[in-house]
């Protein structure tokens, strides 16, 4: 039964999940009319203006952030699913 669970593993999180994640890029892409590459401009404006007050994170300084508050947010579930889940 492992093997036939290792082998199904080993099919889905290869090419099939490559070909599903390529196939569904593509088809948003194509769906939002390629709001990726129209909108380019617009979104680095919008990033690197100024703050009108002092108070608050700027759009630079949130973009900068959320990396590190996703990796942490991911670590602290991880941590906390495996410390309920260990046997």
């Amino acid at each position: 039964m492992t093997e036939f669970l290792s082998r199904i593993d080993d099919i889905l999180y290869t090419w099939c999940l490559i070909y599903l994640l390529a196939g569904a890029g593509i088809y948003f892409t194509v769906k939002s009319r390629f709001v990726q590459i129209r909108l380019f401009k617009e979104s680095l404006v919008c990033m690197l203006e100024k703050k009108q007050t002092e108070e608050g994170v700027s759009s630079f300084q949130a973009l900068m952030i959320a990396p590190l508050i996703f990796y942490y947010l991911t670590d602290s579930i991880r941590e906390v699913f495996f410390s309920l889940y260990q046997k």
